[in-house]
């Protein structure tokens, strides 16, 4: 994230811009369905799917086919919007899914 963060500084293409928070993106969402499986951390559930998708998206941002002044901006705004949202999941039932827990 924070590797997508220092972009904004550098004055990257928006291609360039674009293929850093696409793996940063595919990077976290990665780690999280990972730790979903191992733990079952409720937040990873969510988070995961979300930040993958925002890969795909920012993907299609930076070659094109999302295209708009500011495409790429609130496809990381609502990608990491989302991915803290899913941290209240756990506040409100419980931190991890009982039924899925992993046994490693």
């Amino acid at each position: 994230m924070a590797s997508g963060v220092f972009t904004s500084f550098l004055g990257l293409s928006l291609a360039l811009t674009a293929l850093i928070w696409t793996v940063a993106f595919a990077w976290m969402g990665t780690g999280c369905v990972l730790n979903a499986l191992r733990c079952a951390s409720l937040h990873c559930f969510i988070s995961g799917p979300v930040l993958w998708l925002g890969a795909i998206a920012a993907a299609l941002a930076g070659i094109g086919v999302l295209s708009g002044r500011n495409a790429l901006s609130y496809v990381i705004n609502i990608t990491a919007g989302l991915a803290v949202l899913s941290f209240p999941s756990e506040w409100i039932w419980r931190l991890y899914r009982a039924s899925s827990r992993a046994r490693w």
